[in-house]
């Protein structure tokens, strides 16, 4: 009796346990769509970084030495910042990441090819610099793809993405390479958190993707995608330690990853499919866009996906989309997109309304 009553409590306590299945590709519903253009240069919008004040609600872009901040409510133009006609002596690098803090209207610039940060206060003067040399003695190199800088104005710490420098050995790349360095305000590496899944790591082998993962932060919680070959979202504390993993994605990718030619020719070399931008709109919703590349017919075709992805039930709405289209911002009503418009070079914002579809 004890035996048969000590199976049933295993046998419910198994059920309980058991991840529900998560669905993916319900319908996601446009219900409104606006295009507008902005008042920046003619620029690839490969090359734009951005990144959302909420305060102002302002996006913020950046392109080598310029910044802009939109208006994201009457898509204008505020203002920007050409440092190349302005007295500021700094170094002669392209800036790589800028940030711009609400806080105390500071902005934070990263030169990874001079190892640098550069803290300018409201009045555009340089309170500080700070030197991150050490990194190349640790056999680490900064990324110069993606969106991958972040200062933290409470720790006062700064999360950079990196990547090991071995990349001519894939395999000792992919097992050493973490995604995320954490600096102090002496320049010093003091953690490293973020690495490739064992799906990456079966492929001993470069692969053909834009940048290696994508990162974003929310709520003094860090989230990273992998690029290519899986779904997964890690869910990480500014501490480096690892909170929560979902793995939801779509099936409107292939998570199959192709090596990269032998000789590196981007004509004779399958594109691996992959998230192409993520934005996080609460702790339970992000949204990010697919891009595919295939070789039919002796022409590409270009092929992409909208995907929101609502943590907390375990479900994924799709769209197909135009492709090479970026995801700046989202809310839980609203999409935003940078692209080129398709018959111009300008840049123009499209902002979707969206619902999420039955269940």
């Amino acid at each position: 009796m004890n035996r048969i009553l000590i199976s049933s409590i295993l046998i419910v306590v198994c059920l309980g346990c058991r991840q529900e299945k998560p669905s993916v590709d319900l319908p996601l519903e446009i219900t409104k769509s606006d295009t507008a253009f902005l008042e920046v240069e003619n620029i690839l919008v490969q090359n734009i970084k951005a990144h959302l004040d909420l305060k102002s609600n302002e996006l913020i872009l950046h392109h080598d030495r310029k910044i802009w901040w939109i208006d994201l409510l009457r898509k204008k133009l505020n203002k920007s910042i050409d440092f190349d006609t302005t007295n500021i002596v700094l170094p002669e690098s392209t800036i790589q990441q800028a940030r711009y803090l609400n806080q105390d209207g500071s902005i934070v610039l990263f030169f990874p090819g001079r190892s640098s940060i550069v803290h300018l206060n409201s009045e555009l003067n340089i309170v500080k610099e700070i030197r991150l040399d050490r990194i190349s003695d640790l056999g680490y190199t900064f990324l110069f793809k993606g969106e991958n800088f972040y200062f933290d104005y409470s720790t006062r710490k700064y999360f950079i993405g990196m990547m090991s420098d071995k990349f001519q050995d894939p395999e000792t790349y992919l097992k050493e390479t973490k995604f995320i360095g954490v600096f102090n305000e002496s320049g010093d590496l003091i953690q490293t958190f973020g690495n490739f899944g064992e799906k990456r790591k079966e492929l001993k082998s470069n692969i053909m993707t834009e940048g290696i993962f994508h990162f974003d932060v929310l709520d003094d919680k860090i989230y990273l995608r992998e690029v290519a070959a899986d779904p997964s979202i890690m869910v990480y504390d500014l501490k480096g330690i690892e909170i929560r993993k979902f793995e939801i994605g779509t099936n409107e990718i292939s998570y199959q990853i192709h090596p990269m030619a032998s000789d590196g020719d981007f004509f004779s070399t399958s594109s691996s499919d992959q998230f192409y931008s993520m934005k996080v709109v609460s702790n339970d919703l992000v949204v990010s866009n697919t891009f595919s590349r295939k070789y039919l017919n002796e022409k590409f075709t270009f092929e992409s996906f909208l995907v929101v992805e609502d943590l907390k039930n375990s479900k994924s709405y799709s769209l197909e989309i135009p492709a090479f289209q970026k995801v700046v911002s989202a809310t839980e009503s609203k999409i935003y997109l940078l692209s080129n418009h398709p018959t111009k070079e300008d840049l123009i914002l499209v902002t979707l309304e969206y619902s999420l579809g039955s269940h």
